[in-house]
């Protein structure tokens, strides 16, 4: 069995948008802009990365509930987890 999902290109897009503050504080010019735009988005990435660590924790755990036992969590859609896995 292999898994069919992931969050990855959702988290990818995220952290393009998060460049959206270092590229006008670049525009806006001098030293000063850019560092707090550099700042911003580094926050964001952090926000980012956590969140995106908790997104596939919570998914993989309904997964490996759903391999173990067969169960769906109530916020999960059966379909969905039931197409996750597939056959090598």
């Amino acid at each position: 069995m292999t898994a069919n999902f992931s969050i990855g290109l959702f988290v990818f897009a995220a952290y393009l948008v998060a460049l959206l503050p270092l590229i006008a504080g670049a525009a806006i010019g001098g030293v000063a802009g850019l560092v707090v735009g550099a700042t911003i988005t580094a926050a964001l990435w952090v926000l980012i990365g956590l969140a995106a660590a908790a997104l596939n924790a919570i998914v993989l755990a309904a997964a490996y509930l759903y391999a173990s036992e067969g169960a769906v969590p109530q916020q999960f859609d059966a379909s969905l987890l039931r197409d996750a896995f597939t056959s090598k």
